[in-house]
């Protein structure tokens, strides 16, 4: 259904069928639906061979609709890598910030610290909580350092359940270096916040 969908050929599913079928680089993989995979040098050669025969704006606008395609598809990986190539970095942002809880759920740190670090620096700083929250075990302070700036563009637009998420990593980074006595701040935005967010029963808010 994807190479349906991103060629726009009705052709192509037998294709893919007629290639697996002759071994020719490509292989069927059972299940519904079924799965096709090229071998990693012939995927790097047809997309070598794309390249070189589209323009900069083609391909780019290729890679958009491979993203958007493999993102409802739920293939979330693939889909954030074809946004960031495609330099759609709106989107790219947009897409991270609503995958990440998920992410988190399943413990794939490295994998969302990964597609953060993809982004030029302007735009992975809109995501600056969830690059902290990857961030807390391995570099607290850093973490840190993020978890105030995400509390401060959570007051630049009122999002008090924004404020509570940053205020309860910026507490796990102090205890995490040992800063105990800085705690009063952030107690302070926790307690100032806690009420409001449960009150509007926000599921989604993280830690």
């Amino acid at each position: 259904p994807l190479a349906l969908a991103m060629s726009g050929s009705a052709d192509a599913p037998a294709l893919l069928e007629q290639l697996a079928a002759s071994s020719l680089f490509t292989d069927r993989r059972e299940g519904p639906p079924a799965v096709f995979v090229f071998h990693a040098l012939f995927a790097q050669f047809l997309r070598r061979r794309f390249e070189r025969a589209q323009s900069i704006e083609q391909q780019r606008a290729l890679l958009l609709r491979a993203g958007r395609l493999l993102m409802d598809a739920g293939e979330t990986d693939a889909g954030l890598q074809r946004l960031i190539e495609a330099q759609a970095w709106d989107e790219a942002v947009q897409a991270i910030a609503q995958s990440a809880p998920r992410y988190a759920a399943d413990g794939r740190v490295q994998a969302l610290r990964g597609h953060i670090g993809a982004l030029p620096a302007a735009h992975a700083e809109r995501l600056a909580y969830w690059r902290g929250w990857c961030a807390l075990d391995s570099a607290p302070a850093l973490a840190l350092a993020d978890m105030a700036q995400a509390e401060r563009d959570g007051a630049a637009t009122q999002d008090a359940a924004a404020q509570l998420a940053a205020a309860a990593g910026a507490a796990t980074a102090l205890v995490s270096t040992g800063r105990v006595r800085d705690l009063d701040p952030w107690i302070e935005l926790l307690t100032a916040h806690a009420d409001a967010v449960l009150a509007a029963h926000d599921d989604d808010t993280q830690m």
